[in-house]
């Protein structure tokens, strides 16, 4: 049986639940076909142990004038501000050195400048070639250890993979950052409301030409005039979905040339809390330096958000590939070892849950948003987002150099496309 539509939208994620409700407010008849069980994409929360948790995307990044803002007040998606998103800007109070004493709050600020510091310096510095890396233009360990914990941070990315240029990419919107006590799904699940998402549909092949276009999906084909591509870039890398014609190569290029950053989240429950609190600074992060090469870095206390004894350990890049490769078992005895390192075997209890990430490993995703890599060049972002024969349009965070990494990177460029084929 074939199902015929004006417009297919493939993937279920943000891009792609924003250019369908677009498309339908404009007229449109569109079906929405998603691999996965749910909607959401690489936004995905889940109630664990009692709690909800985002074990996607956490953060609105900038809350004046972006438009996740209003789409939360629009879902009445309740939201509370929570000032860590970006390791760039934030200044954890509760830091800890290398043989695990807590630092006063002298050697703190002088830490925080630091950092400062050193990230200004890589990102005003001289690029030394196309290919520069961040890491290229920072010759001093510590300050490259610092820079390297801000790039896997921001692009899921090692300071030697990152762009020197990708530095200086992106448009930041103004104000505090803030999450979902109530999981950032909510965001997802009222975009999809009314709309035909048929999940389990994962899609393996696309043909384009002239006439429209068929889309091959869970064993059927489906029919329609054009369609709104909006999978992670790695999976585009992957091949796991085929052109018919392939791409041009151009944007197979660009494809090939933008990196696909990793970053995880372990969430640790534990009977009680054993850490401070930020003495009252709202920081609710907690910084551990001279970790090996990064791990359990940096800690976030979600007492504020899940109203729950937890703490979640981010980490990207290189280091996140490292614990991608432990089994549960090895990487939860790993961050406890870190934490009673900092406050005493005695103090730590053994968690009561815990649930982890790999989203690297993740067949639909494969990593966890885009990065300039040393390969990429400018212009890759655009190049992307070209439609193909006025039949096969591309959205997504990978399609928008401006906001590329973040969940309003999506939404928009979802939004982009559904406007230019209303026109």
């Amino acid at each position: 049986m074939r199902t015929q539509a004006t417009t297919l939208v493939v993937g279920a994620g943000v891009a792609g639940l924003a250019a369908a409700r677009e498309l339908v407010r404009g007229g449109h008849t569109v079906t929405v076909l998603e691999a996965r069980d749910r909607v959401g994409g690489r936004v995905w929360s889940e109630v664990w142990d009692g709690v909800t948790v985002d074990l996607g995307a956490s953060w609105i990044h900038g809350v004046t004038g972006n438009p996740l803002t209003a789409l939360a007040e629009e879902a009445g998606a309740r939201t509370v501000v929570f000032n860590a998103g970006t390791l760039a800007v934030a200044a954890p109070s509760v830091v800890f050195g290398p043989d695990g004493e807590r630092l006063g709050p002298d050697a703190v600020a002088r830490r925080a400048a630091g950092r400062t510091a050193a990230y200004e310096r890589a990102a005003h510095a001289e690029a030394t070639g196309p290919t520069c890396s961040v890491a290229d233009v920072v010759p001093d360990p510590e300050a490259l250890a610092h820079v390297s914990r801000i790039t896997e941070d921001d692009w899921g990315a090692g300071a030697a993979e990152l762009a020197l240029w990708g530095l200086r990419l992106g448009e930041d919107f103004e104000g505090d950052e803030a999450v979902f006590p109530g999981g950032y799904q909510q965001l997802a699940e009222h975009l999809a409301r009314g709309l035909d998402v048929r999940t389990g549909h994962p899609v393996t092949r696309i043909e384009h030409g002239t006439g429209g276009v068929t889309v091959h999906a869970a064993g059927r084909a489906f029919p329609a005039g054009r369609v709104v591509v909006t999978v992670p870039l790695g999976v585009l890398k992957s091949g796991a979905v085929a052109f018919d014609p392939p791409l041009p190569d151009g944007k197979r290029g660009a494809v090939d040339r933008l990196g696909m950053g990793v970053y995880d989240k372990l969430f640790l429950r534990f009977p009680h809390a054993f850490w401070p609190d930020g003495g009252g600074s709202g920081s609710d992060v907690m910084a551990f330096d001279g970790t090996p090469d990064g791990e359990f870095a940096y800690w976030f206390d979600l007492r504020r958000v899940t109203g729950a004894p937890v703490l979640v350990n981010l980490c990207g890049g290189p280091v996140a590939r490292r614990m991608e490769r432990l089994g549960d078992a090895a990487l939860v005895r790993a961050a406890l070892d870190r934490l009673r390192t900092a406050f005493g075997a005695a103090a730590v209890p053994d968690p009561v849950a815990h649930r982890r990430t790999r989203w690297a490993a993740d067949p639909w995703a494969r990593g966890s948003y885009s990065y300039p890599a040393t390969t990429t060049r400018p212009g890759d972002h655009e190049l992307l987002a070209e439609p193909v024969s006025d039949r096969v349009f591309f959205a997504g965070e990978a399609t928008t150099a401006g906001h590329s990494s973040t969940v309003h990177g999506a939404l928009l460029s979802g939004l982009r496309e559904a406007r230019r084929i209303l026109g």
